[in-house]
Order: C-alpha cells, then sequence, then structure tokens
C-alpha cells in the first residue's frame, strides 16, 4: 500500500538525467500476461516496426537509448516477467521500476520493500508537535484537514489518534480511509470503533481504483494472486496472534505433505500479506492485524475456525508442557524470553480452552506457564487464569488437577506477596493437614504426602502454610 505513490515520487525526481525521459504505464486493467507486450509497443513504439512482434517493437525502438520505464501494478501479470527480462537484456541503457506485490525474481532484480508508516511512541501522545512529527500521525491529519479542514491536532485528542494509527499498523491506505471518518466520529469515538476494521474503512475517493476504495477490497485484491493451496494457508495462519515460527504453522496450518510449507509462506512474504521477522535461529513470521482480521473472516467463512484453534490449542500445550523443566533450571531466562515471543498466542490458546471447556487444556497450559508468570511479572493476569481454571476444574481428573496445583505453589513464599500467596495456598493440597480433617482416613505427613488417588478436592481449612516447605508432588485432601 502506498507503491504507487512513492514510485511516482521516485520517477518525478530522477527522470530529468534520462535524456530520453521517463515513461509510465498503469498495468491495473490488464489480467492477461500476454498482453503487456501489446501494451508497451503501443506506449513505446507507436507505429513504428509495425510488422514486427509486438517485444521486437519495443527493443529496437528504445535500442540504446537512456530511458526510464515505470510498470506499475505488475502483480497481477506477474507471468510477463518474463518479457521484461528480454528487453532488459536486449537494451543496455533502459532502466524499468516495477511495483509489484510479488517480486519478479529477475537476474539483477533489486528489491524495495514499502515498509508501512512509522507509528508514534505512547510517549509522544501528549506532545502534539511530537506526534505531528510521526509520519502516520502527519498523513491522517493531512486526509482529516481535507475532509473536515476545522481539525486540529491537540493534546486531548493527540493520544486517540495516536492509537488509531498504531492499531492500523501504518498502513497508508487504511489510515487515509480511517481519516475520512473524522466528519462523523471523533478519534476518540473512531478508536472505539476499530474492533473491526473492515466495515469501517469504506467509502474511498470515487476516482481511485475500486481496489482502493475500501480496506477488504484492497486485501482481496492481493488474495486473488494466489493459487488454491496458498489461500488455504493464507486464511490458516490467521489463528496466530502476534505471529508464529516455523515450526508452528507447520503444526497448525499445514496438510500437504508433497510441497513444502515454507515455499507457501514464501510467495505469501512475496506477495506482501506476511511479514519475515529477523528473530534469532528460527524463522518467524506475522500478519498485520488489518491483513490477520481479513484472513480470520475467510477461515469463518470455510469453516475452519473451530479445528484450527484446535489444532493451535494442541501445539502451543504440547510446547509449553515440553519446556515446563526449563523454567525451573539454567535455561530459565532463555525460555521465559521465548515464552514471551509467543505470549499472545498462549493466551488466545487459554481462552479458547476456556471458551471450548476442555478443562484439561486449560489445566495443563496453565500449569506449564505459572512459573512464566511469576519470572516475567505477569502475577495479576496469571492469577486470573488460575482462579478460572480452578472454577472449571471440579470434574477434571485428579491427577492433571494435582500437577496444575504443584505447578502453581510457590516455594518458598516470597515475602511481599505472602499474604495472597497464603490465601491461595490454603485451598492447594499437598500441605500439613489435621488428622480430624481426614475422616478416619490416614493423614498425610508434615511434608508431602506423595500421590494419592483421591476424588474428593481440597479442603481449605485442612492446611497451615510451611513457609520453608518445598514440595516434589502434592496429593488432594478430601473435604468435610
Amino acid at each position: 500500500m502506498g507503491k504507487t505513490r512513492l514510485a511516482l515520487e521516485v520517477v518525478a525526481r530522477v527522470e530529468g538525467g534520462f535524456a530520453s525521459g521517463a515513461a509510465v504505464l498503469d498495468l491495473a486493467p490488464l489480467t492477461d500476461p500476454a498482453l503487456v507486450a501489446d501494451l508497451l509497443a503501443q506506449r513505446l513504439a507507436g507505429r513504428r516496426f509495425f510488422a514486427l512482434p509486438p517485444l521486437e517493437r519495443v527493443a529496437r525502438h528504445v535500442a540504446d537509448r537512456p530511458l526510464l520505464l515505470l510498470l506499475d501494478n505488475f502483480e497481477q501479470v506477474i507471468a510477463a516477467a518474463t518479457d521484461v527480462g528480454r528487453l532488459l537484456h536486449r537494451c543496455p541503457r533502459l532502466t524499468v521500476v516495477v511495483t509489484s506485490r510479488e517480486a519478479l525474481h529477475l537476474t539483477g532484480e533489486h528489491e524495495f520493500p514499502v515498509a508501512p508508516l512509522a507509528v508514534p511512541d505512547p510517549a509522544q501522545a501528549t506532545d502534539p508537535a511530537a506526534l505531528q512529527a510521526v509520519p502516520a500521525v502527519a498523513l491522517f491529519v493531512a486526509r482529516a484537514q481535507a475532509v473536515w479542514p476545522e481539525f486540529v491536532l491537540t493534546r486531548e485528542n493527540g493520544a486517540a489518534v495516536a492509537e488509531v494509527c498504531t492499531r492500523l499498523d501504518g498502513l497508508p491506505l487504511t489510515i487515509e480511509l480511517a481519516a475520512a471518518r473524522v466528519k462523523v466520529f471523533s478519534p476518540a469515538a473512531l478508536r472505539g470503533q476499530l474492533a473491526q476494521r473492515l466495515p469501517l474503512l469504506v467509502a474511498g475517493p470515487r476516482d481511485a481504483p475500486e481496489r482502493h476504495r475500501t480496506l477488504r477490497a484492497a486485501i482481496a485484491w492481493s488474495e486473488e494472486l494466489l493459487d488454491p493451496a496458498e489461500r488455504r494457508v493464507f486464511r490458516r495462519l490467521a489463528v496466530f496472534v502476534g505471529g508464529f515460527t516455523l515450526r508452528a504453522a507447520e503444526a497448525v496450518a499445514d496438510d500437504d505433505p508433497d510441497v513444502p510449507l515454507v515455499d507457501r509462506l514464501a510467495a505469501l512474504v512475496d506477495r506482501s500479506l506476511l511479514r519475515h521477522i529477523p528473530d534469532g535461529e528460527e524463522p518467524r513470521f506475522r500478519m498485520l492485524e488489518t491483513i490477520r482480521e481479513y484472513a480470520w473472516e475467510r477461515l469463518v467463512q470455510a469453516g475452519e475456525a473451530d479445528r484450527l484453534r484446535d489444532r493451535h490449542l494442541d501445539y502451543f500445550l504440547r510446547w509449553a508442557e515440553q519446556g515446563r523443566g526449563r523454567l525451573n533450571a539454567a535455561e530459565a531466562v532463555a525460555w521465559s524470553d521465548l515464552l514471551a515471543r509467543d505470549y499472545d498466542n498462549l493466551r488466545a490458546a487459554l481462552a479458547w480452552a476456556e471458551q471450548r471447556e476442555n478443562v484439561n487444556g486449560q489445566l495443563r497450559l496453565a500449569g506449564a506457564i505459572c512459573r512464566f508468570w511469576a519470572l516475567r511479572g505477569h502475577v495479576g493476569e496469571g492469577y486470573r487464569w488460575v482462579d478460572a481454571a480452578l472454577a472449571a476444574s471440579a470434574g477434571a481428573p485428579v491427577e492433571t488437577r494435582a500437577k496444575f496445583l504443584h505447578a502453581k505453589a510457590p516455594s518458598p513464599p516470597s515475602r511481599n506477596a505472602s499474604g495472597r500467596w497464603r490465601r491461595r495456598a490454603c485451598a492447594w493440597p499437598g500441605w500439613r493437614a489435621t488428622p480430624r480433617r481426614w475422616a478416619g482416613r490416614s493423614a498425610p505427613s508434615a511434608s508431602c504426602c506423595g500421590p494419592r488417588t483421591l476424588t474428593a478436592p481440597a479442603s481449605p481449612r485442612a492446611c497451615r502454610w510451611p513457609h520453608r516447605l518445598r514440595i516434589t508432588w502434592p496429593c488432594v485432601t478430601p473435604s468435610r
């Protein structure tokens, strides 16, 4: 988004260095790659060499002239890239600038990815002058003033404008469509409407191409360039929140053993529907939230959403459990960093397990990352997930419940949080219990009593807090 405007600005600035000037061809109306050579011949050669094939006419006309040629919107005729390659080979002083959502993959090609506009730092939200210097905010203000001249960026609306630009991922088209709404919505109201971007961001200029009048049409334009297998992978990747690794994508979104998934991901990156994030040794990818919302709509329409969310939960549950022991070892910092990168996915998996009433998955996943919550300062949020898991766990297998309770038990307790931990510890099994609470059964010892097969829930009155006790396996004490 914004490629055409940038390319036209480049041509305007450098065409003076080409003795034969510059030529601009908009290929958006074409869908047949075979017509590209005809259009080039009509635009460049006119009626010269009329009896020759179109590409030969262009090559003879340009010859060794220094010419700058801009081919705009090349993505839907990408098969004509070979014609461009032949032309460059025949015309050594020809320079071609191409805007496309997919690379041409020609010898000598230099790719220049057009990144989204820079978005503001939240710390700048109260300073209108600093906000105005941020490209995304500057574009929003310019387009808002075009439809409502009285609009002014102030301290009162600065935070809302900054959040709107950030939530729109800095994409020029989405910012322009949002800014056009300031006649109806204040920036604060517009921010509240962005929970669903696609229905809101419509009604672009009538003289703009159809694909630029709504956000949905702009993304659909790119999706139509995908083959059926790539479309399937594209919509399935919407199940990930905040990014994903190649390994996660292979486990959740891939069901075609004949074609490596990395080839499908590379095609999506080429078409700007997916972004590659250099992040350590393992490849990582991310969808912009505006694109992910569109892909999620497609996933729901295909009837695959529930199945993909189940697979997403299964993968992150296994992944978190495999690394549980690393949170107690020398690798705790490194492993917690990996969990932090995928914390949005872990949140989504927990929420789906709760919505799905998958108590076993809810308990196991919360138990696997509870120490991460303590290490990374997410204790308050961790308590909310723990309380939800406990509330749903009455019918869970006792072994699953016991492992969960053991995983979340602190040892030793923190002084700063000892009061809160103690209140919850009294409801946890595996601690000292008075014999009378066992109703005739043998009481546990002062240390961990080992695994039990009792099915009754823990009694909050049967325990006393042991300040220096490290539990290795809890048991479940019966209620009165």
